[in-house]
């Protein structure tokens, strides 16, 4: 919740002196190495998906589909109850396997 208050991300990300973890990993090379990772996925799928296939599109959405779901579940708790977890999950692993 705190990391969704407006300029406190780009503080943490942008204050040398303070250290966020993330995993053991600070949180500035935690985001760098996500985002390497998604960018290299979405680039080798474009080789089996199409012509059509954006891969920077697909990264957007998936990276928003993402943080809504973490936004959702973070002040809606009460929307994940029984297997609803496991349904979206299931989803996302059968979309971006």
């Amino acid at each position: 919740r705190i990391l969704l208050q407006q300029g406190v991300f780009e503080s943490l990300m942008g204050n040398e002196n303070l250290t966020v973890v993330v995993s053991g990993v600070p949180l500035r090379d935690f985001s760098q190495n996500m985002t390497e990772l998604l960018v290299d996925y979405f680039e080798r799928k474009k080789v089996t998906a199409g012509v059509d296939y954006d891969p920077e599109i697909e990264m957007l959405m998936f990276a928003n589909a993402i943080k809504g779901f973490a936004m959702t579940s973070i002040f809606s708790p009460e929307l994940y109850q029984g297997d609803y977890l496991e349904k979206v999950t299931e989803a996302f692993l059968k979309r971006y396997k």
